[in-house]
């Protein structure tokens, strides 16, 4: 009898658990299918924004005939392209310019390359190509800010000392007495316009590490988004510009530009 009582009793808790489960389950699912559908609008909102906050500017400088025009179009970026390095070159900071075409990325001061490095590849959000593109031109004739960084890597190298054995040791030159630590290279930016650079390294040390850096910044913007949906708002939304370097020329490019420096943008010719 007893036994017949715990069976039930058992198959009671079961059922239980099995409906608190699938309840999770289905909340699961209903949210993020919910945020699937906020995130889609979230991107519809950003480019209906950007659109209605430069038409003004864009009638004011538009020409009807030429509107359509691939020739006119690439000749607008460019010219945005050239406004945005001869502002930045009447500044004596470390600036960064970024010519997706031409497949660079130059260090600059004052007007002078003084580092060139090569983008192996990149891609970025198509929410750039659906919004009008006089507009892009019009929000790259300036060199945006870096409000934001973060990196797999310190700004400033770490270098691991030897420590001596003896007295006769540490009298020997400090040749091979330091090591820098080598570590894989990915680092975001985020300028003023909301607009992520995203580099990371050609040379794949460890996929685990790129999948953790990646998994991190996801998982602080799925915060962030959260917040937001919870109080019922739309979340931020951020184009992602993601390029390819060599691990030397994103480690070099990273640690070469101030925290605040400024970055011209050549995206679509």
């Amino acid at each position: 009898m007893d036994t017949s009582k715990e069976v039930k009793s058992c198959n009671s808790r079961l059922k239980i658990f099995f409906k608190l489960a699938i309840s999770l389950l289905v909340f699961i699912l209903a949210f993020l299918v919910f945020y699937i559908v906020m995130s889609a609008f979230s991107t519809s909102r950003w480019i209906k924004d950007v659109n209605s906050r430069y038409s003004e500017q864009v009638h004011e400088r538009s020409d009807p005939q030429l509107i359509n025009n691939q020739k006119y179009i690439a000749l607008q970026n460019e010219i945005a392209f050239i406004k945005a390095q001869l502002s930045m070159a009447k500044t004596d900071s470390i600036g960064l310019i970024i010519n997706i075409p031409d497949s660079t990325m130059a260090l600059d001061i004052s007007g002078v390359d003084v580092g060139v490095a090569k983008i192996i590849n990149s891609k970025f959000s198509r929410s750039l190509y659906a919004i009008d593109h006089r507009a892009l031109a019009i929000m790259l004739l300036e060199p945006l800010r870096i409000t934001n960084s973060v990196a797999s890597i310190e700004k400033e190298p770490i270098i691991d000392k030897i420590a001596q054995k003896d007295i006769t040791e540490a009298s020997l030159p400090n040749k091979n007495q330091e090591i820098i630590k080598d570590e894989p290279v990915y680092f975001e930016l985020t300028l003023e316009n909301d607009f992520k650079i995203l580099i990371i390294q050609q040379e794949e040390l460890s996929k685990i590490n790129r999948f953790k850096f990646r998994l991190d910044l996801a998982v602080q913007r799925a915060i962030k988004d959260t917040k937001s949906i919870l109080k019922f708002r739309l979340p931020d939304y951020s184009p992602v510009i993601q390029l390819i370097l060599s691990e030397k020329d994103a480690k070099a490019i990273y640690r070469a530009i101030p925290e605040k420096g400024k970055i011209c943008l050549f995206l679509i010719n």
